[in-house]
């Protein structure tokens, strides 16, 4: 609209400013001076909420950032064993297994598998050994020991101080059941040290960050980098009595004020005031349950009185403002060409955001008028957003298919449930678990990630979909969510490409050899998982098909096997029938096929 304004009537912003800058003035200094000084404090109050409130999402995203590996790694450990790619009752395979993990996470200290009978199989990262010892003894581990084995899902401990560490720590035991039958107990330990040494470097000036466990013992503050217990017998992490910090100890007495309005301006479950000594304090927290059968509280307290020094910077920023006022009539002429060229710097910025040129926007300077200086940050913290909207649609692309990252930006964040018919392929490598025992942890990372890179490449080239990385395994979808035609030729196309691509060249240095299932069916696709973690995969029979007859080419010698229901949609391919086959969890015989890679 504004190419059809004529030049001669656009009006220069300096002239606008000489213009008009006394009577706008004078008006902005009377309403700020009336509303301004009125709801201060609670303007204020709601600014200081929204830091604190910020800095507590990032104190628990370093909480998840710690423990959610660990639990995702257990859970992966937990199945190599309940599905017998792993023997808990080889030792010298066990361990190099729980070494392989314990170096692929760095948030763990020891991992240990503790059988029925008390015997136990554990990798230390301080020591760099893994041993075979035995449950303590004694009445007390005897009893903590049998709570243990009646465990029914993972489980997070409470947080004790480690001795040997010299650090507090909190350990995941997670119960591995086949069929029913306890086959033992993974232990996974995680000192927590570094939750101080963060909120020591991260805290917001002002506010002074912790978090507590069970409303009485601390797990992380500013004053517990140094701490250690008295005696060195004793396991029990501080409680208030213990840190020195006089104010914290005062967080459950009841409040002088509840703060409502600070209380419904921020994502927090309890904002309060509390007199410390004659002094007022604000609190700010929030409780997480995640980690334990207790809540651990996380939140921060800053002195109330730094509220009234904002109230007194405001004060004198309008006083300021008055005198400012006089002074710009008189160098109203100056003042417009010194006002026009930050909007000018502004819109040519803006020009650069229009055209997606980000990497080279120009970060705006501050400027003395409060509009242009609002502006400014506005806008650097826009491009700032930009990049990291940029940022974080690639990092998503490294852990969620980029497919579904496109569905989940059109789609407004949410991903629509489907039940289409769908190819599914599914393929794993030959004698993996016997390569893990070869290899080493850092060769296995560098095979699979090299194997994967490739195996994906190739997927995605055919329109394929992976869903999931299981193991050493992989689970992709064609037709779902992408819709693609000829789904099941480009499924059959993609696993001859994978193993040509598996016998032309290595990964890591090492040459792998891949069976693949092929199987075209009804499937459900969607989100599945807690509200704050989903995960995007199929569910189905023919998902389930996929993965059987995926494990038939041992039996039948073969490397790619598919069904009739594939078989059928395609043209073109060398296929040998193998014969009508009853498989494991079908009520119904599959007609098998075979496609030879060669």
């Amino acid at each position: 609209m504004s190419d059809k304004i004529s030049p001669k009537r656009r009006i220069p912003i300096n002239v606008i400013t000489v213009l008009g800058l006394g009577v706008l003035v004078a008006g902005a200094i009377g309403s700020v001076l009336f509303l301004g000084l009125s709801v201060a404090r609670e303007n204020t109050l709601e600014l200081l909420s929204e830091k604190a409130d910020m800095s507590i999402d990032v104190i628990i995203g370093q909480i998840d950032r710690q423990l959610e590996p660990v639990q995702q790694q257990a859970e992966w450990i937990a199945d190599a064993i309940r599905q017998g790619r792993i023997d808990p009752d080889k030792g010298p395979q066990l361990k190099t297994f729980l070494a392989g993990a314990v170096s692929a996470t760095p948030q763990v200290s020891a991992i240990g598998f503790v059988r029925p009978d008390g015997a136990m199989t554990a990798y230390f990262r301080k020591d760099k050994i893994a041993a075979d010892m035995s449950w303590p003894q004694g009445e007390r581990f005897a009893a903590l020991f049998e709570k243990t084995k009646r465990l029914t899902k993972p489980t997070w401990q409470s947080p004790i101080w480690s001795e040997d560490l010299g650090q507090m720590i909190v350990i995941l035991q997670h119960p591995v059941r086949r069929n029913d039958k306890l086959l033992g107990i993974l232990n996974m330990t995680v000192p927590i040290a570094r939750l101080s040494r963060f909120l020591a470097n991260s805290a917001v000036v002002d506010l002074v960050p912790f978090i507590i466990y069970d409303k009485t013992r601390l797990i992380a503050h500013p004053f517990l980098i140094d701490w250690r217990p008295d005696d060195p017998e004793n396991t029990d992490i501080p409680d208030f009595g213990n840190l020195g910090d006089t104010v914290l100890s005062h967080i459950w007495e009841p409040p002088t004020d509840r703060l409502s309005r600070l209380h419904d301006s921020a994502n927090i479950s309890t904002a309060k005031l509390i007199s410390v000594s004659g002094r007022q304090y604000i609190f700010i927290f929030r409780e997480i349950n995640k980690y334990g059968s207790k809540p651990w509280t996380v939140g921060q307290y800053m002195d109330a009185s730094v509220v009234d020094k904002q109230i007194n910077r405001l004060a004198t920023t309008l006083i300021v403002g008055i005198v400012f006022f006089i002074v710009t009539l008189t160098l109203a002429v100056i003042g417009g060409r010194w006002v026009s060229k930050p909007v000018r710097a502004i819109a040519v910025a803006a020009g650069k955001v229009h055209r997606g040129d980000l990497d080279h926007v120009p970060v705006l300077q501050p400027s003395r008028i409060l509009e242009l200086d609002l502006a400014a940050r506005s806008f650097n913290e826009m491009v700032d957003g930009l990049r990291e909207s940029q940022m974080v649609r690639q990092a998503l692309g490294r852990y969620v298919p980029e497919k579904v990252v496109e569905s989940l930006l059109a789609d407004g964040g949410t991903i629509q449930t489907l039940e289409t018919e769908a190819t599914v392929l599914f393929s794993d490598i030959e004698s993996f678990t016997e390569m893990t025992e070869n290899l080493g942890p850092e060769g296995i990372v560098a095979l699979l990630n090299d194997y994967f890179s490739e195996m994906v490449d190739i997927l995605e080239r055919h329109g394929g979909v992976v869903t999931q990385f299981q193991g050493d395994a992989i689970l992709a979808t064609f037709n779902v969510p992408i819709t693609d035609a000829d789904h099941a030729g480009n499924a059959l196309q993609a696993a001859l490409d994978m193993q040509r691509a598996s016998a032309r060249r290595s990964f890591g240095g090492h040459t792998v050899r891949m069976r693949i299932g092929v199987n075209t069916g009804a499937v459900i696709a969607g989100a599945v998982g807690a509200r704050g973690r989903l995960n995007y995969t199929v569910h189905g029979d023919a998902v389930n098909l996929a993965a059987r007859i995926e494990a038939l080419n041992k039996d039948y010698r073969t490397r790619i096997l598919t069904t009739e229901a594939t078989a059928s949609k395609t043209q073109g391919f060398a296929l040998k029938k193998i014969g009508e086959i009853p498989i494991r969890g079908q009520s119904n015989s599959v007609v098998l096929y075979e496609l030879d890679p060669a």
